[in-house]
């Protein structure tokens, strides 16, 4: 077994939520898919070790018959953690793993629940960023990350297979560098969570408090588009209001849902949107972004093909709620 350990030095904005867990960051690499026939020859791992730095270690079975000591020190290091950052590890690396370890006949396991899994939480956030699919790679583009790597994960199965024939410094220069770069760039890519964070918050102030509201859920039910989630400060209380075309609740237990009658149309010959008038809800004349399309004066995009528009739902949604309490 190869241990390649190295400290990076890199600065990592982590959401509030999570400054008081203990992440590590895992990237597997495998001979093919099949968790029964395949096998793990590369695990990545990146945490905050007690010196104060980022360390990325690569734990590689230079022949297959190391398979199980790289799963057993990979096991030894993600134990210690609170969580376990992968990108679709929820339904690939961590089962896997998991896998193999029952294979060997180990008691030991991966538990499921640590998993955070920033490709699911990207794929239920999908009609917000507006990506055009769920890669890694469309991820990073997305964030500005532009990868010195030319090898994908099927890629390095090839070099692996050459690896263990050769010895090739190159192949193994290749796998290292594609493992490394997935490890290090998902550090980057946690990011997302502060993102989306900002993309669906809003601040209202009532009677000279804030009120910090959440987006969680949206959803359109025939002509009705339906935006709910919760306040982590509510200094509003209580409050229900039910209006010709939209209605407002805020409950006891901090959340809340906004419902709002919508229309459809067409805003390209080729692209199907969601929209309101102002005039119909009263609503003021404000900064409304409709990104590159011209719609009508006095109407506001809420979503094209599916994307929302969400700038423009907080600016709706806030100024409804500030109407229930006037």
């Amino acid at each position: 077994m190869k241990i390649i350990e190295r400290t990076i030095d890199k600065d990592i904005r982590i959401s509030s939520n999570l400054v008081n867990k203990k992440l590590c960051l895992l990237d597997i690499e495998t001979t093919g898919l099949s968790r029964s026939k395949d096998s793990i020859y590369l695990i990545g791992l990146a945490f905050y070790d007690d010196l104060g730095n980022w360390r990325i270690v690569q734990l590689f079975a230079e022949e297959l018959a190391e398979e199980a000591d790289i799963l057993f020190e990979a096991y030894r290091i993600l134990d210690g953690f609170d969580m376990i950052v992968n990108y679709n590890g929820s339904t690939f690396d961590i089962p896997f793993i998991n896998e193999k370890l029952n294979f060997y006949k180990t008691d030991f396991s991966l538990d499921l629940d640590k998993s955070l899994d920033l490709y699911r939480i990207i794929r239920a956030n999908k009609n917000i960023l507006g990506l055009k699919n769920y890669r890694l790679e469309t991820v990073e583009e997305y964030l500005g990350i532009y990868r010195k790597d030319k090898y994908s994960g099927k890629d390095c199965i090839k070099f692996y297979a050459d690896y263990l024939i050769s010895k090739d410094s190159q192949a193994l220069e290749n796998i290292l560098l594609h493992n490394y770069e997935d490890i290090y760039y998902l550090l980057d890519v946690i990011e997302i969570i502060n993102i989306l964070e900002a993309k669906k918050t809003f601040t209202l102030r009532h009677k000279d408090r804030d009120n910090s509201f959440t987006i969680d859920i949206m959803d359109q039910n025939k002509d009705y588009l339906s935006i709910r989630g919760f306040l982590e400060r509510n200094n509003i209380g209580y409050t229900k209001y039910f209006g010709d075309n939209f209605q407002v609740i805020i409950g006891k237990d901090n959340t809340f849902e906004i419902s709002l009658e919508v229309m459809k149309g067409m805003i390209t010959p080729t692209e199907a949107c969601i929209f309101i008038r102002i005039a119909d809800f009263c609503l003021p004349k404000s900064n409304y972004r409709n990104g590159p399309y011209k719609p009508p004066r006095g109407i506001i995009l809420l979503s094209v093909e599916n994307n929302y528009y969400i700038e423009n739902i907080k600016l709706v949604i806030s100024s409804l709620i500030e109407k229930t309490l006037e």
